[in-house]
């Protein structure tokens, strides 16, 4: 018998959503020389210095309300109604070099990283992928099977 991944488990969207909300130490895999990456949701990811100590990475998706602006938002190229312009994403960790907790506020400045913050943004609001599919500025994760679909953005 094969075990269900846990991105199909029952529950695991909701407890994934309220780790990332509450924030929680999250798998750091190692992406090369320069960096670790910690998957958020699908496509979307935090690169994580080098020099942090990957068993210790812990993640906080600091999402205001509606109509506020975060002042450290990740989304630095946002657009006015862009819903990513209410995320901080805060990253702290061990530095392997001083032993010191490190912290970080996330900043990405690509089209493409703000439409996918976007999408996480209706997921930690709660929002399924119907909703996101019919709003501007989104991502869409490719979907495999019978009924799929290539990734897109809206």
């Amino acid at each position: 018998m094969q075990a269900t991944p846990p991105s199909r488990r029952a529950g695991y969207n909701a407890d994934h959503r309220m780790k990332l909300l509450k924030g929680g130490h999250f798998y750091c895999g190692e992406r090369d020389d320069k960096y670790g990456r910690v998957t958020l949701r699908g496509p979307m990811f935090v690169l994580v210095p080098r020099h942090a100590d990957f068993r210790t990475v812990w993640i906080h998706c600091d999402l205001f309300e509606k109509g506020l602006e975060h002042p450290e938002t990740c989304a630095k190229n946002a657009l006015d109604g862009d819903p990513a312009k209410r995320l901080g994403i805060e990253l702290r960790f061990n530095s392997k070099k001083s032993s010191i907790v490190e912290e970080i506020w996330i900043k990405m400045a690509t089209d493409s990283d703000t439409k996918k913050l976007n999408s996480l943004v209706d997921f930690l609001d709660g929002a399924d992928e119907e909703y996101t599919a019919k709003q501007p500025r989104r991502f869409l994760a490719q979907k495999k099977g019978k009924n799929g679909r290539p990734a897109s953005y809206t």
